[in-house]
Parts: C-alpha cells; structure tokens; sequence
C-alpha cells in the first residue's frame, strides 16, 4: 500500500468516457485494484461502479476484478469484502472507495449506534434488524439514526467484510 500524500482521494471520481484500458483514472497513473493510504491515514481502493451506487452506500467489491456494486441481501453471500464510495458513482465510473478510517455509512431508520449491522434488501443500507440478513463485520455506527428514514451517518470502517455464517448460501 502506497501513501498519497497531499491528495484527496476520498471525493474524485472519473468518468467512462475519459478512462479506457489501460489509462484508467484520467491519466493520473491509478488502476483498479490499488490501494493507497491517505494522508489522513484512511484507506482507500481504485475501483469501478458496475452499477450506480450513491454516497455512502456500502458496496461489495470484487477483489480480483475492483468491481463495486451496492449492497443488498440478495447478494451478500458472493460479497468477499465491502468498500464505502464517500461520493456518487454512475455505472462504468472509476472512483476511491474507503476501506478503513471515519466515514459516513448509510444505514436504515433508528439503527442503533454501536451494535451489529446487517444487510438489507434496500442496496447499500445497513440495519441492526437481522432478519434473514447477513451480518457485516468492521462496520460501527457512532450515533443512533434518529430519523425513521435510510440516513447517512458518521461510522469508523475497519476492512468490513460479510460474515458468512456456516451453512448458509
């Protein structure tokens, strides 16, 4: 992992049009799949959208190709580690993805600070409601959403990852 010093990664995307293989990252020399650290000693990965995926929403990322795509129940279980984009991503678009450090993390009304997180059917919300979601490891909320609706709320992120739970598929 290199150290970008001087530079803001967690707020600049690049779109398609001006990032083809194998300039990605608007000549400014990133790949898919780097990783750097921050100044600010947050981590961060090069990835790209599949899909569009909003500020703050957690996003699985596909470690072998640096694919994201928000989060949901339905596709946990094929999630090998999730990523947090702190800004909006269009499908196609190549952008930072934080992987570790404060952050914003969108989360479902009234999730509680400091309790485990769970997918949701909704794409890149978590909840502290288990249902039939999976759970999310080095996720933690610092306050309690005090809104009933999906809101985007100051957490720390430590390499979250999907807890598959023995035999479930």
């Amino acid at each position: 992992m290199t150290t970008l010093i001087g530079t803001t990664v967690s707020d600049v995307s690049y779109a398609t049009a001006t990032n083809t293989t194998p300039v990605l990252g608007g000549g400014k020399g990133f790949s898919v799949g780097n990783r750097h650290e921050g100044a600010d000693g947050k981590n961060y990965v090069f990835v790209q959208a599949n899909s569009a995926v909003a500020a703050f929403n957690i996003a699985s990322l596909d470690s072998a190709t640096g694919v994201i795509t928000a989060l949901q129940t339905s596709t946990s279980a094929a999630s090998e580690e999730l990523c947090v984009p702190q800004f909006t991503m269009a499908s196609g678009d190549y952008g930072w993805a934080q992987v570790r450090g404060a952050c914003k993390v969108k989360v479902l009304g009234l999730a509680a600070k400091s309790v485990t997180l769970y997918s949701t059917s909704t794409a890149g919300s978590l909840d502290d409601a288990t249902g039939s979601n999976y759970e999310i490891r080095g996720v933690q909320i610092l306050s309690t959403n005090p809104s009933s609706t999906a809101t985007a709320m100051s957490a720390f992120i430590s390499w979250p990852k999907v807890r598959i739970l023995p035999g479930v598929a």
